[in-house]
């Protein structure tokens, strides 16, 4: 099961990846229409500011979004709990992103619930600790 511990962070990574890129995309996007506002008179410039911020909205969704899951990669494959914890709760988020996060949120909550990888993630610093 050690495999699909670091399969599911490889495709955590590659999942946060691709929303940072489109994050990118649409601050790109935000700030050309921020440019067109700033040239346009009347409707013509609110329409394009409500653009900009839908936009600029947009890319911090993504952009969070995206460096939650390139985050949690780095966690899970080191096998930390808090990671795992992470995972299974962006899993279940990831399952109304059809098509493609749906897959992922399935596989990586069916890999996280297994009995197999739980000794993967405990805390060693628990069990290194002085008997009291």
């Amino acid at each position: 099961m050690r495999k699909h511990v670091e399969l599911v962070g490889v495709l955590f990574f590659v999942w946060g990846a691709l929303f940072a890129l489109i994050g990118v995309s649409f601050l790109a996007l935000a700030f050309g229409t921020a440019a067109i506002a700033t040239s346009a008179q009347g409707d013509r410039q609110f329409a394009a500011g409500v653009t900009a911020a839908t936009f600029a909205g947009l890319a911090a969704v993504s952009l969070i979004w995206g460096f939650i899951h390139i985050w949690d990669a780095v966690a899970v494959r080191h096998g930390r709990a808090l990671g795992r914890a992470v995972a299974m709760v962006i899993a279940v988020l990831n399952l109304v992103l059809l098509p493609v996060g749906t897959a992922l949120g399935v596989y990586a909550l069916w890999v996280l619930t297994h009995d197999d990888t739980r000794p993967h993630f405990e805390d060693t610093r628990q069990a290194s600790a002085p008997p009291a």
